[in-house]
Parts: C-alpha cells; sequence; structure tokens
C-alpha cells in the first residue's frame, strides 16, 4: 500500500513539474516574440537571434532567468 501511496505521490509530482515548465516556457514565449521556445526533458530552452541582447536590456526577462535557477 505504501509503494502505490508513493508511485502515486510521484506521479502528481512530475505532472505538476511539467506544468509549472510549460507554463514558464508560455511566458517566455509572451516576452520574448520571435524567439524560439523548446521544452526538452523539463528544461526550457531558448534560441533565436537577439535573445542576449534583449536579456541585457529587459528587467522581466532576466527576473524569469532568476526563477529558473
Amino acid at each position: 500500500m505504501m509503494e502505490n501511496l508513493l508511485a502515486r505521490g510521484e506521479t502528481l509530482a512530475t505532472e505538476a513539474q511539467v506544468k509549472a515548465t510549460r507554463r514558464t516556457a508560455q511566458r517566455m514565449q509572451a516576452i520574448l516574440r520571435g524567439a524560439r521556445i523548446t521544452l526538452e526533458d523539463m528544461q526550457v530552452m531558448i534560441s533565436g537571434r537577439g535573445i542576449i541582447k534583449y536579456w541585457l536590456s529587459a528587467p522581466e526577462v532576466r527576473f524569469l532567468a532568476e526563477l529558473l535557477k
């Protein structure tokens, strides 16, 4: 019975982590228009031209980057 509870808890935690990662990717997409944002193994991958320049000039992007640490 305890094994079932642990398995269920792990499943719920994984689902919550997937949802949070997707929300983060959607927020980043809204901020970084024109950037390519993909989810890969529970990581948000950002690519595109001018990303570093935008990161340096936009405080909201730096704030999101701090949340991802």
